[in-house]
């Protein structure tokens, strides 16, 4: 994946682009009047220096970086790394471009627009990234992604998180977790778990064994 340092990431389809949400494009007038009214209140609100910057929550920059948050402080107090607003859930942002170099890998735009839907709460981009990062070899990054989409139900997240606490890699393996996961995804209609957990009851499968 090419390197991409400043990209600003556009999260609006094409067709979004063309059909503003919130107008009637039969009946557009007063309509259209309205949401550019909104635009511009929602642009006047957004401070200069976040202007065309991709924001990105300070708990998945440490999940994706290894460093903590009083690493991340002093680079923003030595003007390393820029401070944005807070998001609608009070969590402390800062701009995606700045943290790029600390993360252990590249990414293309497309990588880039996955993180971004999937730090504003995007199950499936975040069961996505937690992919990603296994594939990378990342895997506490791969563990918070993997989690959050978990946490919201998606099924092939828990079956990755059974296997993830199979494993000894970062830390030693934990069984009881894992089997909690593959239970969850079972009930959740994931088809390899459900074949596991089959498995499971006719005792032809072992707990102890990695995860297919």
């Amino acid at each position: 994946m090419p390197a991409a340092s400043s990209v600003f990431v556009n999260l609006a389809s094409s067709a979004e682009r063309r059909s503003p949400p919130g107008v009637d494009t039969r009946n557009p007038g007063a309509q259209v009047i309205d949401f550019v009214a909104r635009e511009l209140e929602r642009a006047a609100q957004t401070p200069a220096h976040e202007v065309g910057v991709n924001p990105i929550s300070a708990h998945a920059v440490i999940a994706m970086t290894g460093r903590s948050r009083r690493t991340w402080r002093r680079r923003i107090d030595e003007g390393l790394v820029r401070e944005l607003s807070s998001d609608a859930r009070g969590r402390a942002r800062v701009a995606l471009e700045d943290v790029l170099p600390a993360i252990e890998c590249t990414f293309d735009a497309e990588d880039l627009a996955l993180l971004l839907l999937a730090d504003a709460g995007d199950l499936e981009a975040q069961a996505d990234c937690g992919e990603l990062f296994l594939a990378l070899r990342m895997r506490e990054a791969a563990r918070y992604w993997l989690e959050l989409a978990a946490a919201q139900g998606h099924p092939n997240a828990m079956q990755c998180l059974a296997r993830f606490h199979l494993s000894n890699e970062p830390t030693p393996k934990d069984e009881e977790i894992a089997m909690r996961w593959l239970t969850d995804a079972a009930a959740k209609g994931h088809v390899i778990a459900q074949a596991q957990m089959q498995s499971l009851r006719d005792e032809s499968f072992s707990p102890f064994a990695p995860l297919q």
